[in-house]
């Protein structure tokens, strides 16, 4: 997945993760892409996000594949509650997971509820999002996911079609 992201779309993806981040509490939230490659996060954990993303796309995927053989379109949500730590899946796409982890403290009912409401403000804010790399901003240079690099460091044309990863600012 090549995902293009504008500095409008951008800005719009950090204040929905801050939104969930006030709203339920969570530890951390992040939106990651299907292959778990982390867009954007709020917060911290004692845990490397790449690799609780990585998982966390592994186990929805899964889930996804579950419900297919169950007869349904798919689940777009998934709970993995622990005695301290918990974990909520939402999709946001096909292509995007919102993955909030929160601890014992934080109420599940409004982790689930916040961000279903994150995911949709989140769909809104990346409906004109194109793919593959383009200039979906008019005016404005693209944000492109790329694997490695500092985030919002100016790149090259090359940068457009590198994989996906991290943000990078593209000069198109």
């Amino acid at each position: 997945m090549n995902l293009t992201l504008a500095e409008g779309e951008m800005h719009a993806v950090r204040r929905a993760l801050a939104w969930l981040s006030s709203q339920a509490e969570p530890d951390s939230c992040i939106l990651c892409d299907s292959a778990g490659n982390v867009i954007e996060r709020e917060g911290q954990g004692p845990w490397e996000s790449a690799l609780v993303t990585a998982l966390a796309a592994g186990v929805y995927g899964a889930s996804r594949e579950l419900a297919r053989i169950l007869g349904q379109e798919e689940f777009d949500s998934v709970l993995n509650q622990g005695e301290k730590t918990s974990i909520f899946f939402q999709s946001v796409t096909e292509d995007l997971l919102l993955v909030t982890v929160f601890s014992e403290t934080a109420s599940t009912g409004l982790v689930k509820l916040y961000a279903a409401q994150a995911a949709e403000m989140l769909r809104r804010a990346l409906a004109g999002t194109r793919q593959p790399a383009g200039n979906p901003g008019g005016s404005l240079p693209p944000l492109v996911l790329k694997n490695d690099g500092d985030m919002f460091r100016a790149g090259t044309q090359e940068t457009q079609h590198a994989e996906p990863c991290r943000a990078r600012q593209a000069v198109g």
